[in-house]
């Protein structure tokens, strides 16, 4: 892949590790940076307390030493809006939970519907619920519900394992806790 090619970068949330690169790329490649509106006044101002960085940093996730790059964001998305990727449409979904900023992007081709969806839900319906100001159980469940009822084929978490077919299962797996008035199983 040459880099050059790459002319967007959809931010799923403001957490460093998913936006933290976000200038650098910025400054590297012609792109248009994409994040929801309360994702972009975050990442635009770098406040630690919003990112959660501060606590963050304390409980040792990032180096002491570790400061955040401003972006300009170029796209403030809202839920159920569109963004165009050449022929592809990319449908953006409040997916809150892990953080209250965060967005799912779905894209639906013929009879398949992936879904890039940070840290909503993970490989083995996982979620992460962390001790922080914007994470909150009840917007994980509900994103979860929300996330369950598009027969997705591909599921992209933000971090680890994937499923390029079947990633319904892993948040089939997800909501049989939920039904059951339980969050999904913690990402350890």
């Amino acid at each position: 892949l040459d880099p050059k090619a790459v002319r967007h970068l959809l931010l799923t949330h403001a957490h460093a590790d998913h936006s933290g690169g976000a200038a650098g790329l910025r400054a590297r490649l012609d792109l248009t940076v994409a994040a929801s509106n309360e994702a972009a006044t975050t990442v635009r101002t770098g406040d630690e307390q919003r990112l959660s960085l501060d606590v963050a940093r304390r409980a040792g996730a990032y180096p002491l030493d570790y400061r955040y790059d401003t972006c300009p964001v170029d796209v403030e998305l809202g839920d159920g809006e569109s963004y165009h990727v050449g022929d592809l449409v990319l449908t953006a979904l409040a997916t809150p939970g892990h953080s209250g900023d965060q967005l799912s992007f779905v894209l639906r081709q013929a009879d398949k519907v992936s879904v890039f969806c940070g840290d909503t839900v993970f490989a083995g319906g996982r979620v992460l619920l962390q001790d922080i100001w914007d994470c909150s159980v009840q917007a994980s469940c509900r994103s979860v519900e929300r996330l369950a009822g598009l027969g997705i084929e591909g599921l992209y978490p933000g971090h680890l394992s994937f499923s390029v077919q079947r990633g319904h299962r892993h948040v089939d797996r997800a909501m049989a806790q939920v039904r059951q008035l339980l969050p999904p199983e913690q990402l350890a």
